[in-house]
């Protein structure tokens, strides 16, 4: 690589950390962790098979608007007009759910870090406010920079803490109330559903990663190679699945046979979360431990509440033609902000539930966001370097089927 594609791909690297710091947030610090601590290693299969299955979905979105200059969307719409109506009506029945999900969790680091003796469901509309604060400028370029060293220290950390668990390896065998996962016990299905639903993130992050990457193209005076944009795609995804084993070793490592459950409480989670670290780093890893928790999940709120209006705003100006009068933008913005705090303060009992809730929801639609993304593969408006046909199609059909047995075969336990 010479050092003016090096260049390039230095200002390109940006839209697949967004990906990461959307998608490492509940997904690995939450469910992760309590995949280990609950099951042990066991799980770990269950995240390479779930970064394996989705692998096409997500990788199609990116890849597409930096060939094409189209956001996903668009692609959506040249398929059937009624696309764009069925995107949004998922999106809308989701998103103060998800929101909500992941900010009741920042809160909670971020009320137990402060030692606030305050509702977490109060802190979590106050970092909502800030965050649409924050927000309302509609910038990109301050987003973009801020997960950069938010991915990079959690990351350095996660990892050491992981190796410095390892010195103890000795007394993890020898502790006699290790479980294993079971698929005779409802329990174990029901929770392996949530840990898949956001593993390694809900399938509409491909629409938000799509978006993010034609915002960047608005800042660029070139159109970056395919390779390029399949690099920083790829940092993005392998970099969350290298992190997803590496919590769900954590949990396994520090709390796996000991008779120690994560509380259902948001601050009393967090606690539990940031000991798994001052465990094996010693106590004066708190400070960066800490900040890295709090910043990795604050990234992953503002770039959710940034996603959400952004593509709704995107949506209408798709089915209009032409740009409205109004902000859609901030209006959108304004219309998550409310529907989140009603859930956080009149709907949430724990913050496992409302986890393990909005995860349940991802995973059952996730089959259609896949069927979305395999219809746009296999699209003769789409290039023909983007569509796939022979061995790879038949990949992609397997892993849209898998998708569809999986929330069939939920369906059938609920019911």
């Amino acid at each position: 690589m010479n050092f003016k594609t090096f260049s390039k791909y230095k200002e390109l690297l940006g839209p697949g950390l967004l990906y990461a710091a959307a998608a490492i947030g509940v997904s690995h610090l939450v469910q992760s962790t309590r995949a280990g601590a609950n099951y042990g290693p066991s799980l770990i299969i269950v995240v390479i098979l779930c970064h394996l299955i989705k692998f096409p979905f997500f990788k199609i979105a990116p890849i597409y608007t930096q060939q094409t200059g189209k956001s996903i969307l668009e692609a959506y719409k040249e398929i059937h007009i009624l696309m764009i109506p069925l995107f949004m009506a998922m999106t809308l029945a989701t998103m103060f759910i998800i929101q909500a999900a992941v900010t009741i969790v920042t809160a909670g680091i971020f009320t137990n870090i402060l030692s606030m003796n305050v509702s977490a469901s109060y802190v979590a509309c106050f970092l909502l406010v800030l965050c649409s604060l924050l927000l309302k400028s509609n910038k990109y370029s301050w987003l973009d920079t801020l997960v950069k060293g938010i991915i990079v220290i959690l990351s350095l950390t996660t990892l050491l803490s992981v190796l410095m668990a390892f010195v103890d390896i000795d007394n993890y065998f020898l502790r006699e109330n290790k479980r294993s996962f079971s698929f005779d016990l409802k329990n174990d299905l029901l929770f392996l559903v949530a840990f898949i639903g956001w593993m390694p993130a809900p399938m509409d992050i491909p629409v938000w990663h799509s978006m993010w990457v034609k915002k960047r193209q608005e800042k660029q005076a070139y159109k970056a190679g395919q390779n390029l944009s399949q690099a920083d795609f790829l940092i993005g995804f392998i970099g969350t699945a290298f992190l997803a084993v590496a919590f769900v070793l954590l949990g396994s490592l520090v709390m796996h046979g000991k008779n120690i459950e994560f509380s259902a409480s948001a601050i009393s989670f967090s606690e539990q979360l940031i000991k798994l670290y001052t465990q094996t780093l010693g106590t004066w890893s708190y400070p960066i431990i800490a900040l890295a928790c709090l910043t990795t999940m604050f990234s992953t709120t503002l770039t959710c509440l940034d996603a959400f209006p952004r593509v709704l705003s995107e949506s209408i100006h798709l089915l209009v033609n032409k740009k409205p009068k109004w902000d859609l933008y901030k209006v959108f913005l304004f219309i998550t902000l409310l529907g989140t705090c009603i859930i956080l303060l009149f709907f949430t009992k724990d913050m496992k539930s409302l986890v393990d809730f909005a995860t349940t929801v991802s995973f059952l639609i996730a089959p259609i966001y896949a069927f979305l993304s395999y219809l746009i593969l296999i699209n003769d408006k789409t290039p023909k370097t983007l569509r796939i046909s022979g061995i790879k199609r038949r990949w992609v059909e397997f892993c849209l089927l898998s998708l569809c047995l999986f929330s069939l075969y939920f369906i059938r336990l609920s019911f």
